[in-house]
């Protein structure tokens, strides 16, 4: 999360789209921008409701600031988000919650090589997101988006057209780096979820796949 006074923007940061990189670029063109504690969770991942009442935007600030957001097909964004859990297990909490997981290191089921992620694993993940995670309420990306429309709203697979974007609109002269990379997504691009796995997350993330699918039109 953001709130640039300088530049008079609030970006909104959805997990595993990218915002890392972009959250980099805009404290490097303010620093004194207001941030969020990335120490804690939820890691900066604030929800857009979350932004305006835990920061006091203020509905001035809300109205008349640029406000933007990055997103990710869902089917992406979600291989990205398990590959992230099982490469960072819940190691001390594994012992309390060894009857989920059924291993010793609190890591969701993976193992090098590994061509398909079936249902269990998957809903699993859904699990997790739901009951363990924070912000609460947040399981689909449409979930950050819960105080109104953004100016803008970038996609993944164009972030640094979406950057040049941000940069014309608000007058920013810092470039993007990409920063955060999942090193196991990097290294296991052909991994996918099984058949019935989509065919369940197609239903789980109806709303999702419907907004991405708006966005495209």
């Amino acid at each position: 999360m953001i709130i640039s006074d300088k530049y008079k923007l609030i970006f909104i940061r959805i997990p595993k789209t990218g915002s890392t990189s972009i959250e980099n670029a805009l404290i490097k063109a303010d620093p004194d921008c207001i941030s969020s504690d990335n120490s804690k969770t939820p890691y900066g991942h604030y929800s857009a409701k979350d932004v305006k009442n835990i920061y006091h935007v203020g509905e001035y600030r809300w109205n008349n600031y640029f406000k933007f957001c990055t997103v990710r097909e869902p089917l992406d964004w979600y291989m990205s988000m398990y590959l992230d859990h099982a490469n960072h297990p819940l190691t001390r909490h594994s012992e309390r919650l060894y009857w989920f997981f059924k291993n010793d290191i609190g890591q969701l089921p993976y193992h090098e090589g590994i061509k398909e992620i079936g249902l269990e694993p998957m809903l699993m993940l859904n699990t997790l997101n739901s009951r363990w995670y924070k912000p609460d309420g947040c399981t689909l990306q449409v979930d950050w988006l819960n105080a109104g429309d953004m100016d803008l709203i970038i996609d993944f697979k164009k972030l640094k057209e979406g950057w040049d974007i941000v940069k014309e609109k608000t007058g920013i002269e810092v470039d993007l780096e990409r920063l955060n990379e999942n090193s196991l997504r990097k290294n296991n691009k052909d991994v996918k979820f099984s058949k019935d796995a989509q065919d369940v997350f197609s239903i789980i993330h109806a709303k999702d796949i419907e907004f991405y699918k708006n966005l495209k039109s």
